[in-house]
Formats: C-alpha cells, structure tokens, sequence
C-alpha cells in the first residue's frame, strides 16, 4: 500500500471519520464557519479572469491585479509555469527534497531537469554559497524553491532569495510560499522581491478549503501574464471564486489559527523530543522526523487507523512528516506510537 499526501480519499474508506489524516498539512483550524455560498447562481458561468478576486488580493497586498493570476490550486500555477517559461532546451532546477509538481510537470514537457540536493547533516537547509555556485555553472532559466520547504520545514531568508536573483537576473525564481502564513516566518509575506521572482501562494491550505482548489501566483505582470495564457478558461469555479473574496473579510483569522497552530507545533516537538525522537526544526504547520520502526507508517494505519506520510517519494527512507493537529490528535498520535515501539 502506497501512502501519499490526502491519502484517505485515495484509499475509498468505507468509514474515513475513524482515521485521522496527518499526512495533510492545512489549518487545522479552518475553515471560516461565517464562508458564505448563498449568492451563487449555478446557471452562470464563472468569470473567466477572476476579476473580484484578483482585485481583493491587490488591496490585500498593495499590488495592481495585473499582478495576479488566479488557479485550480498552486498546482495547476506550478505546471501552467512549466509551460510557459520552459522552452525547448532550457533547464530547470528543483531542490531535492522538496515538493515534486513542478518536477513533475518539467518531466512531462520532456525538459531538462536538474536536482540541487540538499544533505541531512545540514538538516537538509539549502547553502547560500553553494546554491550560487550551482546556478552560475547550470545556468538555468527556473530554479523552483519552496519556502518554506516541504517535506522538511526548512526556510530561507528572503534577503538570501533576493541576492540570488540579483546574481541570475536571467533565471526566473518560482518561490512556492504555500505553507509561509502558517508557519513562524509569516510576517515575511511582506518582503518585496525582484521581477524574476514569481511568488506562488496556496489559499488551500491557509484556509482549509481542500475541497475547491484555490492558488495565486504574484509577479511582475508580463510574467502573469505568460502564466494566464497557460490557464484553460473557466479554470476556477464560481464557487471557488466566490469563497476566495470572502477569505480576508476577518483579518483575525489566521493570526488566531497561528496562535493555536504554534502552541500545538510546541507540544508535537516536546513529545517528540521527550522520546528522542531525531527532528528537523521546522518552521511551518508539519514536522519532519526520522525513525527506523519496521513498517512503522503500515502500522499506524493497520492497527491504528493513523495517516503519516512517509518520505520515501522524496528519496528519504526511515524519514516521515507528520501534520500539526490539536492536542486530542496528537495524542491519539502518540498513544498509537508508544503501542507500536513497545510490541514486538
């Protein structure tokens, strides 16, 4: 049995409530009870360049809505990137481990990708240096980063992003900023950054709202505008536009969900801690750890009906992430956890 990220709606369970799912990394949280469907019409077709929403994020971030494009989740941005500024011969660099649709779409264009990796004895932290040295010898037309870094929790200063691409000004940045509103780092949201940077943002996971798919991509708009070419019309629903302008409409939302994310995050690491359990510090809403426990994430959902997500995909074995979930979660977690390593 394959586990992957989401993986209850992939294995069809009869009774999915009896399983706890921490292989998903979204608010806890979420979503808004006061999110409103009322005023839909089913009968219309959506607005194909999303205007209202595009226009709620400009005011929200101090940009022009030219600035924005709109997609079926940060997925559907990531791979309409690939297609958009990946031509015939141009490579692209991705960060090992890190999340793998972009790669994923690179492979499908039959692009040339190339993998900067990371190494566990620097808890899998990119090296400004060498990731310099690295660019200037591939020269590539896209590095993709995540930031912070999945499945490791791992971030990046941004005056070190932005001194990368003062040094590239020929390679195009995609700096996935999916989980940076829910992790320690989110005041950083507000840094600015040059024009080869294009910031990718998942609404999915900020607000719990899996079920629709709602994702940004932020540049400069020549960029954004090469990224909407990518996009099929009618790409984002009218429910999913609609949900998306009511998003900002409590400013306090997230800053509580951090609130409560952050005290959860300190009792996850102190019970991981509290078993010497090896994990990286992250800085966001997941935790990486590593354990050797034969089929330990088999077991968890066999005997437990507990959902980890196991990093082999990544290339790691023995190494896990798990999602930051409220205390009763965390400990039916660990409950289930003690069990496994006290039998045989």
């Amino acid at each position: 049995m394959t586990f992957k990220h989401g993986g209850l709606n992939q294995l069809a369970l009869k009774h999915p409530e009896d399983y706890l799912d921490l292989s998903v990394n979204i608010n806890p949280y979420g979503p808004r009870k006061s999110l409103s469907l009322s005023s839909i019409e089913l009968a219309n077709y959506p607005d194909p360049h999303c205007q209202e929403l595009r226009e709620v994020l400009a005011k929200e971030r101090g940009k022009s809505p030219s600035q924005f494009v709109i997609g079926n989740g940060a997925t559907e941005i990531l791979w309409a990137c690939a297609r958009a500024f990946l031509k015939p011969n141009d490579q692209a660099i991705v960060i090992k481990p890190s999340f793998g649709e972009f790669a994923a779409a690179v492979k499908q264009l039959g692009r040339d990708l190339i993998e900067y990796e990371t190494r566990e004895r620097d808890g899998f932290q990119i090296v400004q240096e060498e990731l310099d040295a690295f660019l200037d010898n591939v020269k590539p037309r896209v590095l993709y980063l995540c930031n912070p870094n999945s499945p490791s929790g791992t971030f990046l200063e941004p005056d070190v992003i932005d001194c990368l691409a003062a040094r590239h000004l020929d390679c195009l940045i995609l700096l996935d900023e999916s989980f940076l509103s829910l992790s320690q780092q989110h005041h950083k949201a507000e840094a600015q950054y040059r024009d080869n940077v294009i910031r990718i943002v998942s609404l999915t996971k900020d607000h719990a709202i899996a079920a629709i798919r709602l994702g940004y991509a932020m540049g400069a708009t020549h960029l954004i505008e090469e990224i909407r070419a990518e996009i099929p019309v009618w790409s984002v629903n009218a429910l999913a536009q609609k949900i998306g302008a009511q998003l900002f409409e409590d400013k306090s939302f997230l800053e509580r969900s951090r609130e409560f994310i952050f005290r959860d995050k300190a009792t996850l690491e102190a019970e991981l801690d509290l078993r010497k359990i090896h994990r990286l510090p992250s800085q966001t809403v997941f935790v990486m750890f590593k354990d050797e426990t034969p089929q330990l994430a088999e077991r968890l959902f066999e005997e437990h009906q507990i959902l980890i997500r196991p990093c082999q995909s990544y290339g790691l074995d023995s190494w896990y992430r798990i999602a930051v979930r409220p205390r009763i979660d965390m400990q039916r977690f660990f409950s289930a956890y003690d069990q496994i390593k006290d039998s045989p």
